[in-house]
């Protein structure tokens, strides 16, 4: 058996690591279960609580083949002992920042959160047998098995009115959170022709998968609007997989696959405005379905099942063969 870890409170790691459990027990090749942190409400109901005591119990009765780590948590500090208390144990690291700290502080992130996790990264990542990163790009220049990040389709498609332009994700300066917020959102939807608000998730009151759901079954399109180059962001296939069409800029590592499947917009760089953010919303509105065969063709292709057979399965495969 293959544990997938998720010990930090994140929502979509946990949502890729419940898609490896589903995609792997229909098909195959070995069994994976998820352990996700205890304030994470599960979306399977198979999943189970995080505990390291649990984990080190696990690993010593060599009740796993291996582990698979979604992030730079605990476990990462608990592995010389999981070495010790079992050599046999294959790791797997999945590593969304392989340019460590440059790479983290490009993106954005806090000053000193960026120099203790890539210190952190840095000091661990040595006990891995496997590092993974799911962008194809970092995979080559920095000899990392490429993965994707995966997701598995929602059960319930859209709703008759879909009207909501969605925010997905970290509310962030770098993917252009002053066009969605304040006054400023609201002189870009009255230039799109709409009213309300922008729709945004997380919330304070709106945080789990449930909810996420009944949201993007309302969605017209979702806005991922980076205005720096990053690795990949799991917020456009999050958004594919509800057949909601993306609004990105050319800097979103999967602008290429939007442009070529019609899954959406891509903006050039010197369109970061709100007339052309605007303008794109209108394009979605008038040209796309409210449940988009091209971006459920992207989702499935690069995102879902197909992704999950051509990636993940023989990653599944080496790790069981050396059971």
């Amino acid at each position: 058996m293959i544990l997938s870890i998720v010990d930090r409170p994140r929502y979509g790691l946990m949502e890729h690591s419940e898609a490896l459990t589903d995609y792997a027990g229909r098909h195959g090749p070995t069994s994976v279960r998820t352990i996700a942190h205890p304030k994470l409400a599960p979306g399977q109901q198979a999943t189970e609580r995080y505990s390291p005591l649990a984990l080190l119990l696990c690993v010593a009765r060599k009740e796993c083949t291996a582990l698979i780590l979604w992030s730079v948590g605990i476990t990462y500090l608990l592995l010389p002992l999981i070495r010790l208390l079992n050599r046999q144990v294959h790791i797997v690291a999945v590593c969304h920042e392989p340019g460590g700290l440059r790479q983290r502080l490009r993106k954005g992130d806090p000053f000193i959160y960026s120099h203790v996790v890539s210190l952190y990264e840095c000091l661990f990542l040595r006990f891995a047998d496997m590092v993974i990163t799911p962008n194809s790009e970092n995979s080559k220049k920095h000899a990392m098995r490429y993965a994707p990040l995966i997701f598995t389709p929602p059960g319930e498609a859209h709703a008759p009115a879909h009207d909501a332009v969605v925010y997905l994700g970290k509310r962030s300066a770098h993917r252009c959170l002053d066009f969605f917020e304040g006054v400023a959102s609201k002189v870009l939807l009255s230039l799109a022709g709409r009213e309300g608000d922008i729709a945004f998730f997380p919330t304070e009151n709106s945080k789990t998968s449930a909810d996420k759901d009944e949201l993007m079954r309302h969605a017209l399109c979702t806005v991922n609007i980076y205005s720096v180059p990053h690795n990949q962001s799991g917020v456009t296939p999050d958004s594919l997989r509800y057949g909601v069409p993306v609004i990105v800029s050319e800097l979103d590592a999967f602008a290429p696959h939007v442009r070529a499947y019609g899954a959406g917009v891509v903006l050039d760089r010197e369109q970061i405005a709100t007339e052309h953010i605007a303008a794109a919303i209108r394009d979605i509105e008038a040209h796309f379905d409210s449940y988009s065969d091209a971006a459920l063709r992207m989702f499935e292709e690069h995102f879902g099942g197909a992704a999950y057979r051509r990636h993940w399965m023989p990653v599944l495969t080496a790790l069981n063969s050396k059971a």
